[in-house]
C-alpha cells in the first residue's frame, strides 16, 4: 500500500511513529504547522499542555529543547541545521502535521491573505490573479524568518520534509478528518482534548472558485502535494 492510498483512509503513520506510540518512549512533541491546515486550532489546544510557539529567530535561540513545541510556519529543518533545535530533541520528539486538499487550501489562502490585507494580495485581486501569482512562483521559500505573507503558499511538503524530500513527521493527519486524526495525536501523547476550529476563513465551497484555467494552474503548482497525499479536485 503506497503513501497516497494510506493517507486517503485517514491519518498516516510513518513506521517510526508506530514504534514510538507502541513503546511510549517519548512525551516530547513537535507540531509541524502547515499554513491553513488547522494550525491555530491545534496550537490553541496544545497550549493548555505547555506548548510554546516560537516564530522569531532570537527567542528561538533560547528554545528549551523539551516538551511540546511548534515554530509556526518557519523551516523546522533549517532550525535543526542552525542548531536551534537539537538533533536529540528532534529525533526523539513525536512529530505530527495536518494537510488539506490543495484546491481547498488555495482558496483558503486567498481569502485569508486578502482578509489580513497583505500587500501582495490586494483587496481588488481576483482569484484568477492570485492563481497566476502562484503559477509565476512569486513567493519566497519557507525559511527562518518569512512565516507571513505569500511564503505560506509553498507546497505543504515544504514544512514536513527534509532536504532529501523524506517526510519527517511521524503522523500526518488530514484537515478533512481533523477530529478523528487529532484524537490519534491525543491518544499518542497522552492527553484528553477535543479540537476547536479557530482562525477559520469564511468562503464559498472551494469548487465554486474554479474554472478550467485556475483548476489547471493549481493542479500544476501543487502537483507534488496532490500526489503525495492522494488528493483530487473532488
Amino acid at each position: 500500500m503506497n503513501l497516497s492510498t494510506k493517507i486517503k483512509k485517514g491519518g498516516l503513520w510513518l513506521p517510526r511513529g508506530v514504534y514510538k506510540t507502541l513503546t511510549g518512549r517519548t512525551r516530547d512533541v513537535l507540531f509541524l504547522w502547515v499554513p491553513k491546515c488547522a494550525g491555530t486550532s491545534t496550537y490553541q489546544t496544545l497550549v493548555k499542555h505547555g506548548c510554546i510557539e516560537d516564530r522569531w529567530l532570537d527567542p528561538m535561540r533560547r528554545f528549551r529543547n523539551r516538551g511540546v513545541s511548534t515554530f509556526s510556519h518557519v523551516d523546522v529543518v533549517g532550525l535543526v541545521e542552525e542548531g536551534v533545535i537539537r538533533k536529540a530533541y528532534f529525533d526523539n520528539a513525536f512529530k505530527f502535521a495536518f494537510v488539506r486538499n490543495p484546491y481547498d487550501r488555495a482558496v483558503s489562502l486567498f481569502a485569508y491573505l486578502k482578509k489580513l490585507k497583505f500587500p501582495e494580495v490586494p483587496e481588488a485581486m481576483t482569484f484568477t490573479e492570485f492563481c497566476l501569482t502562484l503559477e509565476r512562483g512569486a513567493y519566497p521559500p519557507v525559511g527562518l524568518y518569512n512565516y507571513k505573507g505569500l511564503s505560506q503558499c509553498n507546497l505543504m511538503l515544504s514544512w514536513i520534509t527534509d532536504r532529501s524530500g523524506k517526510i519527517i513527521a511521524d503522523f500526518v493527519g488530514r484537515y478533512e478528518t481533523l477530529q478523528k486524526d487529532f484524537q490519534t495525536v491525543c491518544d499518542t501523547i497522552g492527553i484528553k482534548e477535543t479540537i476547536p476550529h479557530e482562525n477559520k476563513t469564511e468562503h464559498r465551497p472551494y469548487q465554486e472558485y474554479f474554472d478550467p484555467r485556475t483548476r489547471a494552474i493549481i493542479e500544476k503548482v501543487y502537483r507534488k502535494d496532490l500526489d503525495a497525499f492522494g488528493y483530487s479536485f473532488d
